[in-house]
């Protein structure tokens, strides 16, 4: 773990606070396969005192239009909540790049483990640069 993370804030629990799968049985693909249409989203709030902190994490895994036109094989909705301690001197854009990197995991377990017990192909969503994603920052040259 690092420094910051045992530092400045502590991991409680998470749940999970909504999750919507809906299976299109009269979707065909073709032979090239379903490219995987993913979205994802971040949320955080703190008490006043800033000594606790929820972040929510929401996915989506293709879009209901594109399922309701039977374009995809299934709209999966998720959200994520996951509960913090902090002292109270914690930057919060540090707090939300680092917490959404403990509780991402968490997401992309549940969701495989759901889709392969739920007679689909198993999705597992790709592992992200949480950082660079938050922040934009890219350290390519």
């Amino acid at each position: 773990m690092s420094e910051f993370v045992s530092k400045f804030i502590n991991f409680e629990k998470y749940q999970i606070r909504n999750f919507i799968f809906k299976n299109d049985n009269e979707f065909i693909g073709n032979d090239e396969g379903v490219e995987l249409d993913f979205d994802f989203g971040v949320t955080s709030a703190f008490t006043k005192d800033k000594k606790n902190a929820k972040i929510t994490l929401s996915c989506k895994l293709f879009d209901e239009e594109s399922y309701s036109c039977n374009e995809s094989p299934f709209f999966l909705d998720i959200e994520v909540d996951g509960f913090f301690s902090c002292t109270n001197d914690i930057d919060i854009e540090d707090f939300v790049v680092n917490s959404t990197a403990i509780l991402f995991p968490y997401l992309r377990s549940f969701v495989s483990s759901f889709t392969s017990q739920s007679g689909i192909e198993t999705i597992t969503i790709p592992p992200v640069n949480i950082y660079e994603l938050l922040t934009g920052n890219n350290n390519e040259e």
